[in-house]
């Protein structure tokens, strides 16, 4: 029996529409009744309120309603997560995250206001993250302030991972000019460092370097204007994902990172803890490189960026070594 579609709405179906405007309703009701509890400081009220309202929208959100916001994901027209390339389904070939992560998502987003269209949205490692896109639109939205202006002026790295990123920004709030000013400041002699710090990940061009650092920004100007905190920490690693408005541009660095590999993990290195070896020891059981791919896509799968940037390392050395000519019988080779 086919579904039955909305006549101004014709491709959706009726239940799913409702279902959606079901989830919005309970959404904007749970977070009304949180700002009140929080203006209260009334913390049990907020505690039973949040519980109230997940429960509530994980009970709504059934695979009919999740299966259509699934297909979303992977493209900035929805939302992005650090799984778009990787084959979750071996049959169907279906990549990125399942429905039951994408359900937890789905609540905590609609929870925080957030869109799973337009790029709000990034799930990396299973969790929720807002993005530029997010934390730009709450401005938008927000009738007291309006004529928002920024710029930045450029970034510098200051050690190998974090860039730091000058910022200033003009708006009137009630139409009164504000004005927010993120540089290295002298005052009574001395230099304060106060430009947007962000963690540069591997692969990160110039765009998402600076849209990190303008979610900070309008994060910054939010707080100043309602005095809520918006974003989360950012996760340790987000290759895949950015909030910047194009993708980072991963380009070969003239030197490679000072780190260990699994050639040289035993030459003069530090000696290495118990999951390093462990690494180690599986890529060098590795004799093929389906072999090879198969595992390193298993510590893909984990998802756990803390231990990436060594898996990557022995996944290179791995190749090298499948990669060189077997030396015929009698042949020898430089």
């Amino acid at each position: 029996m086919a579904k039955q579609t909305d006549e101004k709405y014709s491709l959706v179906s009726v239940d799913g529409l409702n279902a959606i405007t079901t989830l919005h309703a309970t959404a904007t009701e749970g977070r009304e009744q949180l700002a009140m509890a929080r203006a209260e400081g009334n913390k049990p009220a907020e505690l039973l309120v949040t519980a109230a309202l997940m429960r509530r929208l994980l009970d709504t959100l059934t695979d009919d309603v999740l299966l259509p916001i699934q297909s979303l994901q992977g493209t900035p027209l929805g939302f992005l997560t650090d799984k778009d390339s990787v084959v979750r389904d071996p049959k169907t070939r279906a990549t990125g995250y399942g429905l039951d992560a994408i359900k937890i998502v789905t609540a905590q987003a609609l929870a925080a206001g957030a869109r799973l269209i337009g790029n709000e949205v990034n799930i990396i490692g299973g969790k929720m993250y807002l993005t530029k896109q997010f934390a730009k639109r709450q401005l938008d939205e927000n009738p007291d302030i309006t004529e928002l202006d920024w710029h930045d002026g450029g970034f510098e790295m200051i050690d190998e991972r974090t860039a730091a990123v000058p910022m200033w920004a003009t708006w009137r709030q009630n139409g009164k000019v504000q004005r927010a000013e993120l540089l290295v400041q002298e005052r009574d002699g001395k230099k304060y460092d106060e430009r947007i710090k962000v963690r540069v990940n591997k692969g990160m061009g110039h765009d998402a370097v600076i849209g990190k650092a303008e979610k900070r920004l309008f994060a910054y100007i939010h707080k100043i204007a309602t005095g809520e905190s918006m974003l989360e920490d950012e996760p340790v690693e987000d290759v895949n994902v950015i909030d910047g408005d194009s993708y980072p541009t991963p380009e070969p660095p003239d030197q490679e990172p000072n780190r260990p590999t699994a050639e040289d993990a035993t030459d003069g290195a530090p000696p290495l803890e118990d999951w390093q070896e462990r690494i180690v020891d599986a890529f060098a059981k590795c004799k093929t490189t389906a072999a090879e791919s198969k595992l390193y896509q298993k510590y893909l799968d984990m998802a756990d960026p803390s231990i990436m940037d060594w898996v990557d390392s022995c996944y290179e050395a791995t190749v090298k070594r499948l990669s060189e000519p077997k030396p015929k019988q009698g042949q020898l080779i430089d």
